[in-house]
């Protein structure tokens, strides 16, 4: 006992303030580690070989019964990911009325090692908060003890049934003749801080930005997703994961369901990934129903066509400044006939545009090009004068010469990138980021 009162006077002693992320308020570990990877954010602290380790779930997509919330976070976040048996979860208390239960269970993943998995879930409505700790030494059970006390969750209270969102995004506002908002195809796109919106006769894509999947976590791909992206910005209603059948519209990791949006109005809701490469792009569909997503898009991938559309003018103010980016490759190249090593070919370029105010403008140029020990470097510069008007670059060089390029400014996590592609010369395209 003794032990125990000492281990957790040491873990009072490492809590800082009090932070609030998604629905939970909590009393912070200071000293810790902080990681936001997709969807979550987790707590570590590392001792040598010793461990302690929290994360958060974003909350949102739960069933209304807590026994079957906490067997479905159970077998997506320690079963699939650890290897660890199945855990009948324990009924806890309560939580600012958000029905609690609790399950723990030893271990053994190489290179980690043993330590202990324990998982506590929080059902209010259609919502599921999760709390996952991992640890491998005792003091990690004062530092748990800590941050559960300290614990609250808005939106509590079941009397009040499901909660309300907790994100309620905003678009991303102009000025500066930033274009924010446009007609695109034919439909209104905007642009908000975690993904694009466009709507037409009713129905609405949102696009969100690129999740790698290795943040997605394990479980079915979709249902992450949708609990990533549309659970923080409406009141889910139900929720259905799509199995795998290639004959079906509704693809496989895809989730259909229904939500409510801040109006109160019940919308049909589809989710599909946007799979490529190791990085998803959440496409999600709302309507009146699900015949009229089917009508609007007679073939799924179509939906993954929308992309397309994130492609907003280009106005003087935004485009004033300067822009850059780089690309390279290499590949170990071998003799057909003998089979011997050849050299390790390098291609490389970069591009920098200076916009400048007064309408002119520097590009710099440079590649790359050959095997190692026997690379040729070339160089470029130019000056003139640009115009741009909506999605049309015009450069006028030092020496009479003109070029027109197609342009947009694509909008990515964190601002927007300018596509300029040649308008005769087509394999002539680049995706520049402001330079800092």
């Amino acid at each position: 006992m003794q032990r125990m009162c000492l281990v957790m006077a040491a873990a009072m002693g490492a809590w800082g303030q009090t932070e609030s992320w998604d629905a939970y308020t909590f009393t912070a570990p200071a000293g810790w580690q902080k990681n936001s990877p997709g969807g979550r954010l987790e707590f570590l602290l590392v001792q040598g070989r010793q461990f302690c380790q929290i994360g958060l779930t974003q909350s949102g997509g739960g069933t209304g019964e807590a026994r079957g919330d906490f067997e479905r976070e159970w077998q997506s976040l320690v079963v699939k990911p650890y290897g660890a048996g199945k855990m009948q979860g324990l009924e806890a208390p309560a939580v600012n009325g958000w029905q609690a239960r609790f399950g723990a269970a030893p271990v053994n993943l190489p290179p980690t090692g043993q330590f202990t998995s324990s998982l506590m879930t929080f059902t209010n409505g259609n919502r599921i908060a999760s709390v996952l700790m991992n640890g491998n030494h005792d003091g990690c059970t004062g530092h748990f003890g800590v941050f559960l006390k300290s614990l609250k969750l808005v939106g509590g209270g079941m009397e009040s049934g499901p909660a309300a969102p907790v994100t309620r995004e905003q678009p991303q506002t102009g000025g500066d003749g930033f274009v924010t908002k446009a007609t695109i195809g034919g439909w209104q796109g905007e642009i908000f801080r975690d993904y694009v919106r466009f709507d037409r006769n009713g129905v609405t894509v949102m696009i969100f930005w690129n999740i790698s999947l290795d943040h997605v976590g394990a479980g079915h791909l979709g249902q992450n997703l949708w609990r990533m992206t549309v659970a923080r910005s409406f009141r889910v209603l139900r929720e259905e994961p799509q199995e795998d059948d290639g004959l079906a519209y509704f693809k496989s990791y895809g989730v259909r369901g229904v939500v409510e949006d801040r109006s109160g109005k019940r919308l049909a809701a589809y989710l599909t990934p946007g799979l490529r490469n190791g990085v998803a792009t959440p496409f999600v569909v709302l309507a009146a129903d699900d015949a009229t997503i089917q009508r609007t898009f007679p073939k799924y991938e179509a939906i993954w066509d929308m992309v397309a559309y994130n492609h907003f003018p280009v106005s003087a103010g935004e485009l004033a400044g300067r822009w850059t980016t780089s690309v390279s490759s290499a590949s170990e190249m071998y003799y057909t006939s003998t089979g011997n090593y050849a050299g390790l070919s390098v291609a490389a370029a970069s591009v920098d545009y200076d916009f400048n105010a007064n309408g002119t403008y520097v590009m710099v140029g440079q590649a790359t090009l050959g095997t190692l020990g026997n690379l040729s470097n070339t160089s470029e510069r130019r000056t003139g004068t640009w115009q741009v008007s909506g999605n049309t670059l015009v450069l006028r060089d030092s020496k009479g010469k003109v070029d027109e390029y197609q342009c947009g400014m694509v909008a990515i996590g964190g601002g927007k990138a300018l596509r300029i592609q040649h308008k005769v010369y087509t394999g002539s395209k680049w995706d520049l980021l402001r330079a800092k």
